[in-house]
């Protein structure tokens, strides 16, 4: 009789060591979160990842129609003490190889596939998130301004904003004006590239690509980057003269540059890159005079 009761005693044992692995196994694993997104071609369960700054902070686990098969449900797993990925006003887009308008991004994924890139939120806890079609560009940090044109010429969202050659900037978006008889364009001047925008400087269209001369002196091809040529440019100079702008200020887009343009070449301080991160020494001032005034200050 004593023997049977012992007996008992090994399947409770087994149950009790199964629930403590079981609460230990889940104690060990992040949220999960639901994604839901137009299509997602290219994403796989076990191996498709969620992803922060080059860091891993998720998997994906399954993949499904909605109900009423208008969008796509990417069910995440989140790394453990991930949390922040499954708060109110996280962000999540899908990185793919693409060429477009827009230019090249996600070239990497050609050989690593697609994958999830994430911003995290900061607010309550959250188990559905709409995905977006593309990055987030209106969530960089810079100076904002307005460009009026008659009309589109080979330019659209995340064209590339360049001065003397040099990116400083995206075109943000592009839409027709209120009386629908122009275009409005909205870009971003990078932060440390603000300075360089005053009351006098002069924005044109730039295909990336210069040709010059003739067909006694010869042809003369000058590419200026390749993302340019692809998606399209807005090039722009600045005289010596000039007051400072704020953001919202408004510029004509001119078809193309006037040779004293490019004469133009005044000397204005920018941000250093600090040596040791490679960031602004400056990130956390806002773009703007009032950042200017601020340093002066200081």
């Amino acid at each position: 009789m004593k023997w049977g009761r012992l007996v008992w005693l090994v399947p409770l044992a087994a149950l009790a060591g199964a629930a403590f692995y079981l609460e230990d196994y889940r104690s060990h694993r992040g949220l999960e979160i639901i994604l839901r997104f137009s299509e997602a071609e290219g994403v796989r369960p076990d191996q498709t990842f969620l992803q922060y700054r080059g860091v891993v902070v998720g998997q994906v686990t399954a993949v499904k129609l909605s109900e009423d098969h208008r969008e796509v449900l990417v069910q995440v797993r989140l790394e453990r003490n991930q949390d922040d990925f499954a708060r109110k006003g996280a962000i999540f887009w899908i990185e793919r190889p693409e060429v477009s308008e827009g230019g090249l991004r996600g070239l990497k994924t050609v050989f690593s596939g697609p994958y999830i890139e994430s911003l995290p939120g900061s607010g309550e806890f959250e188990r559905e998130f709409r995905g977006l079609r593309e990055p987030p560009v209106s969530l960089e940090d810079g100076l904002v301004l307005h460009l009026r044109a008659p009309r589109l010429h080979h330019l659209g969202a995340h064209s590339p904003i360049l001065y003397r050659g040099v990116q400083v900037g995206i075109v943000r978006d592009t839409r027709l004006g209120r009386d629908a008889n122009q275009v409005d364009i909205r870009i971003l001047v990078w932060k440390r590239y603000a300075p360089l925008v005053r009351s006098g400087t002069r924005f044109w269209q730039s295909s990336g690509l210069d040709m010059k001369g003739g067909i006694i002196s010869g042809i003369e091809f000058k590419l200026e980057s390749l993302r340019a040529l692809i998606s399209g440019a807005v090039s722009f100079a600045t005289p010596e003269q000039g007051e400072p702008v704020a953001n919202g200020a408004s510029f004509a887009l001119e078809k193309e540059p006037q040779d004293e343009w490019l004469q133009w070449a005044p000397r204005i301080s920018i941000a250093p890159i600090s040596a040791s991160t490679g960031e602004d020494e400056e990130a956390l001032l806002p773009a703007g005079p009032d950042s200017r005034s601020k340093k002066r200050k200081e």
